[in-house]
Order: structure tokens, then C-alpha cells, then sequence
């Protein structure tokens, strides 16, 4: 470990992980919004995909299932391309 302790580790249980999974995507996209750029951003923002990854196979989701969806909701709502931003509704 970095600071010379070792690491204390406990398998957890299925719905113990599912829990524990998305938490960390909350933890790493808090990451990314305080990286400065560059090579921090990559990796806080390669975490974030692999914590996606983790929650995918987890709870056994459909990738291109996910996708389709992703496109539809960009078709209809638009995407953030153009730096639209919904301040509110009303």
C-alpha cells in the first residue's frame, strides 16, 4: 500500500456487492469532477468506465440494450454537443 499499511479485505455478498458497486460509481465521478485534466482525468474517467462494467455484469444488464437506450434519450432529449443547459422548467 502507499502509506506502508495492509490492506484489510472481506469478501462480500452478492447484494452486499451490488451495494457496494454503486456506491464507488458515486466516489469515482466525484473523481472526475475534481481531476484538472489530462492524465488524472483519463484515469478517474477509465475508473468510472470500469466501476460501469462492474455494475453491468452485476446486475446482468444488457450493453447494447443500454446503448439503445443512450441513443434514444439523446434523440429526444439531446445531447450535451451543442453546451445546452437546462437551468428550469416552468
Amino acid at each position: 500500500m502507499r502509506d506502508g499499511g495492509q490492506p484489510k479485505t472481506r469478501k462480500l455478498s452478492v447484494p452486499q456487492y451490488k451495494e457496494q458497486l454503486l456506491r464507488k460509481i458515486v466516489e469515482e465521478a466525484e473523481e472526475v469532477s475534481r481531476a484538472k485534466g489530462g492524465a488524472v482525468l483519463i484515469k478517474e474517467i477509465s475508473d468510472v468506465e470500469e466501476v460501469l462494467d462492474a455494475i453491468r455484469i452485476a446486475l446482468k444488464l444488457d450493453k447494447k440494450e443500454i446503448e439503445h437506450v443512450r441513443t434514444q434519450r439523446k434523440k429526444e432529449r439531446g445531447g450535451f454537443a451543442k453546451r445546452i443547459f437546462l437551468e428550469s422548467i416552468g
